[in-house]
C-alpha cells in the first residue's frame, strides 16, 4: 500500500489516521451551529412535542386489578419494573409471576397468565406446516 493513504501518526498513544480527516458532506453536521446541544437530529418542521408518543397496552389487568396504588413513601418501579402492591395486604414485588403465585397461595384467587402474542403466532404457524403437509401426504397416497 502506499505510504500516503495509510498515513498513521502515534502521539501520546492517539493514533491518527488521514483517512479519517477526509472532507465530506456525509460526516458534517448540519445543524443550527450549537455546539453545545447533545440533541438528536430531528425531522425538519417538527418539534418533540409534536410527536406521538407511542404507549404500551396495558396487559395483566387480571392481575392488576388487585393492586393498590403507591403510598407517597413507597417506589414506584424498581428499575425499570413497576411494583405491585397487594391491596389485602403488605405485600409486593415487581414480577407479576410472583404476584400470581402470592394472591394464589396467600387469599386463594387463582390468575392464569395470559397467552403470549409471539407463542400463540408461533403455534399456528406450526399448525399450518403441519396441515400442509399431511395434505401433501393425503395427494401422495391418492396419487
Amino acid at each position: 500500500m502506499p505510504s500516503s493513504s495509510t498515513n498513521t501518526t502515534d502521539d501520546d498513544n492517539i493514533s491518527t489516521s488521514a483517512i479519517s480527516e477526509l472532507d465530506s458532506d456525509q460526516f458534517t453536521y448540519s445543524g443550527d451551529g450549537d455546539a453545545s446541544s447533545n440533541s438528536a437530529p430531528s425531522t425538519p418542521g417538527v418539534t418533540s412535542s409534536q410527536l406521538p408518543r407511542k404507549r404500551r397496552r396495558l396487559t395483566a389487568t387480571s392481575t392488576w386489578q388487585f393492586a393498590r396504588d403507591p403510598l407517597p413513601h413507597e417506589a414506584t418501579r424498581d428499575g425499570k419494573n413497576r411494583i405491585w402492591y397487594c391491596s389485602m395486604c403488605e405485600w409486593d414485588s415487581a414480577s407479576l409471576t410472583s404476584v400470581r403465585a402470592h394472591l394464589d397461595k396467600k387469599h386463594g384467587i387463582e390468575i392464569q397468565a395470559g397467552e403470549v402474542k409471539a407463542k400463540r403466532l408461533r403455534q399456528e404457524r406450526l399448525t399450518n406446516i403441519l396441515s400442509k403437509l399431511e395434505g401433501s401426504k393425503q395427494l401422495e397416497r391418492e396419487a
